[in-house]
């Protein structure tokens, strides 16, 4: 069996009958931009299966499709491998493989070649790649979710579709009203309207953009997810500039701006919060009338959130969607995270004698804290490591992290 490089040109026929079998044909932009950067392979098998070494993504052997082929040689599906230098050597990660009809029983015989010839330390999986996950999890790699798929239930019925133009709407979990002749009737709820995002909304939406200098943390209630809030509000402004979203609105107020992308994938729609500040219940409303606008004009809402992200997850629960499919990233545990370099005590000294700005971080038990930890270093529960990690810290910050005796 041989791993042989080749174009994206001439493994798309693969690519799309693996993309058909799916139920659920989203191909989230994060995972695009992964797929369009790999570099691809056909997986091969002739007489003696041969054991020509696979070139590792990124050197210069030319593609192989030009080269003679025996009569007798099989394609037996497709790999797309992704390699990324880190301190002079680079980690591969496969990001797709796709199995032929009649071959979809050798992913232990594919994965091993892939393996010994390519060497990655990590796996991109969706879990209803159910035969790619079953071997990797045999082959007890580390696993963990990266991104959420979710789709609203079908049978999912909601009381503001109906409402009529104007009029207050009940939110999700809100008492429903009382029929027509009753007594006495609860209170209104708060007025909220979804309304297209156009270039005059935008300067009523900078408002939610600007952090409150007053507030050290986040304050209750408060999901602003972005990564600044210049290039933020450059991405509503081409929003608004191209029709791809709503304006959320409660009393008149701006609440939320949710975005709209086309992945050209089954007819789907997917929805995002760009910007959001508010009670979780109202964004939730305008989650449920976005997907009913969606709906109107024949297509199928759905939503990739970072599976990290309980915020999102809780307000998506509460507008009727639930998780579909996830992508996993399974981990090689002989060779080890990729990109996350180790320091020495020695180092880790220096960078304190120097004062560099940097993130120390203890993330041994909380007991071991108490009884005593580097000065200038903050605990976080190793088990919450990842969530709060991204709570506190920017992407480009420089964190070490320490435990029992290395960092």
């Amino acid at each position: 069996m041989e791993l042989r490089r080749t174009t994206k040109d001439q493994i798309a026929g693969l690519r799309a009958a693996k993309r058909s079998e799916t139920e659920l044909p989203i191909v989230p932009g994060f995972y695009e931009g992964l797929a369009d950067e790999a570099e691809a392979f056909l997986i091969v098998e002739g007489p003696g299966g041969s054991e020509a070494a696979a070139p590792s993504p990124g050197s210069d052997v030319p593609a192989g499709p030009g080269a003679a082929t025996p009569a007798a040689e099989a394609t037996l599906g497709y790999a797309l491998l992704l390699g990324r230098e880190h301190e002079g050597h680079v980690h591969t990660t496969l990001v797709e493989l796709g199995l032929g009809e009649g071959y979809r029983d050798r992913f232990e015989d594919v994965l091993d070649v892939i393996r010994d010839k390519a060497n990655p330390t990590a796996y991109l999986v969706r879990t209803d790649d159910c035969r790619l996950n079953a071997t990797l999890l045999a082959r007890g790699l580390q696993v963990e979710a990266s991104a959420l798929i979710m789709v609203p239930e079908e049978s999912l019925t909601h009381a503001a579709v109906a409402a009529p133009a104007g009029a207050p709407v009940p939110l999700p979990g809100a008492a429903a009203p009382q029929a027509r002749g009753a007594v006495s009737q609860p209170p209104a709820p708060p007025l909220h309207e979804l309304v297209p995002l156009t270039p005059a909304r935008v300067a009523s939406v900078a408002d939610l953009l600007v952090p409150d200098e007053a507030e050290p943390e986040e304050p209750a209630g408060h999901h602003h997810h972005g990564p600044t809030v210049a290039e933020t509000l450059d991405e509503v402004r081409a929003m608004a500039d191209t029709g791809g979203g709503w304006v959320l609105f409660e009393n008149g107020l701006p609440q939320a701006v949710i975005a709209r992308l086309e992945p050209g994938e089954g007819g789907y729609v997917l929805l995002d919060f760009v910007v959001a500040q508010g009670e979780e219940a109202g964004l939730a409303w305008g989650f449920v009338r976005a997907s009913e606008v969606v709906r109107a004009a024949g297509r199928r809402p759905a939503a990739v959130i970072d599976a990290l992200d309980p915020v999102r997850r809780r307000i998506l629960r509460a507008a009727g969607y639930y998780t579909a499919a996830a992508y996993m990233v399974f981990y090689d545990p002989m060779a080890g995270r990729p990109s996350v370099p180790t320091i020495s005590l020695e180092e880790l000294r220096g960078m304190l004698a120097r004062k560099e700005r940097f993130h120390l971080v203890d993330v041994m038990g909380e007991e071991h804290w108490k009884a005593g930890h580097i000065p200038g270093s903050e605990w976080i529960d190793f088990r919450g490591l990842g969530s709060q990690a991204r709570k506190r810290y920017k992407q480009d910050e420089t964190i070490v992290v320490y435990c029992n005796g290395f960092t």
